[in-house]
């Protein structure tokens, strides 16, 4: 426990300093067969099942983006100590 300890101020380090990769979302025409699938199966979510055109899923894919970005904003706000203690307690 104590070595897991000592090892995360190097992890939140190195963590600050990687760079973050540039997500390449599919374009429709990778993701049409995925999304029919879903939804000959019932599966897909209301807010996926609509999506018959590229510009269709362009809205979708940026919207889910949006949300992405704000929760790991919000997540980025809670001091570091917090995340540790959060960490730690789901070890026990």
């Amino acid at each position: 426990m104590a070595t897991i300890l000592s090892l995360a101020p190097a992890g939140e380090a190195f963590a600050q300093q990687a760079p973050r990769p540039t997500p390449r979302y599919l374009r429709f025409d990778e993701a049409r067969e995925i999304i029919d699938g879903f939804k000959v199966n019932g599966l897909a979510p209301q807010d996926v099942s609509h999506i018959s055109k590229a510009s269709g899923w362009d809205g979708w894919i940026r919207a889910r983006d949006r949300e992405i970005e704000h929760a790991s904003i919000e997540a980025s706000k809670i001091p570091s100590a917090t995340w540790r203690s959060m960490a730690l307690r789901s070890l026990c």
